[in-house]
């Protein structure tokens, strides 16, 4: 008895269970939409455009940088062909625009557009804080 699937059924398996949690993704984020007050085009474009604006970066400022004494590999991805990164004595802190000005934007408009009180909207600004300062620490 052969337990192992041929390359056609594993290949419609994973098509299956990407169309299913895909599926289930677009239902959610709907109703996520829904209740924000967006529709499905307004919706759309907001994740459009944060995806697209996630391949630029505002550069703000530069700061002073020592070099470290080991050297790190620059690995995008995870990937397995590390290429060096040049110390150039100074860090550019920049603003993404996807991942920082649009949900900035966002986050603007719906606290002027629905009634939250402040205390609320404090807790929350405070929780996210903390969930994001533990989340990078784990990361470092």
């Amino acid at each position: 008895m052969n337990n192992h699937m041929s390359p056609r059924q594993l290949s419609f398996f994973i098509l299956l269970l990407i169309f299913l949690v895909s599926f289930i993704q677009v239902g959610a984020l709907t109703l996520a939409f829904n209740k924000l007050g967006l529709s499905m085009e307004s919706a759309f474009m907001l994740l459009l455009i944060s995806l697209v604006g996630s391949l630029i970066n505002l550069p703000l400022f530069k700061i002073k940088a020592s070099a470290h004494k080991e050297v790190i590999p620059f690995r995008p991805f995870g990937l397995l062909h590390p290429r060096p990164v040049p110390f150039l004595g100074f860090t550019v802190i920049a603003l993404n625009v996807g991942g920082g000005l649009v949900p900035i934007a966002f986050s603007i408009y719906l606290i002027f557009h629905t009634q939250l009180a402040i205390v609320d909207l404090l807790m929350m600004v405070v929780m996210i804080s903390v969930i994001s300062f533990v989340i990078s620490l784990s990361l470092i």
